[in-house]
């Protein structure tokens, strides 16, 4: 009776005790999405060194995907913004629209599933091939940094015309 009571409590602290280190609820704590950090630039003419200059360029913006109607910014003041590209398909476009014209964004990239954990499953990162762009107010893009892996670094410089 005595050692049945025993291994009962001992039994009972294990359990609690494994119970305790366990911090899986079976829910996904973590977020799966991705975005593409995009920084706004202008190349302006230094005159003292007799070069062009990159300068972070602020302008008021509207961006949302082509072919859906959702508005990621409206009319925002803003010299950087993230955007989510396509978890299935290998070419996301934006428009881009000031108030002197519209442009539009278009990423080439691949995506790739990167698993996390049994509760959250996989995540799709992506990595930029190349990226193209109208040319009414924009000037050019660049990639600066093509693998997407995680939201809040910069992978994409526009350069805006100086006007």
């Amino acid at each position: 009776m005595k050692n049945r009571t025993l291994y009962s409590i001992i039994a009972l602290c294990i359990a609690v005790m494994l119970g305790a280190c366990s911090n899986n609820d079976g829910k996904c704590h973590k977020d799966l999405t991705v975005k593409m950090g995009v920084a706004l630039y202008q190349m302006v003419y230094d005159a003292n060194t007799g070069n062009f200059v990159k300068q972070p360029y602020s302008i008021k913006l509207t961006v949302y995907g082509v072919d859906n109607d959702s508005i990621l910014y409206n009319e925002k003041e803003m010299n950087s913004f993230e955007v989510p590209l396509h978890k299935t398909e290998s070419i996301s476009q934006f428009v881009l629209k000031t108030d002197r014209a519209t442009d539009t964004l278009t990423i080439f990239h691949t995506n790739t599933q990167d698993f996390v954990s049994l509760e959250c499953g996989c995540k799709v990162i992506h990595s930029i091939n190349t990226a193209a762009t109208t040319i009414h107010a924009i000037d050019s893009v660049g990639v600066r940094a093509p693998n997407i892996t995680k939201t809040g670094e910069t992978n994409l410089y526009v350069y805006y015309h100086v006007y």
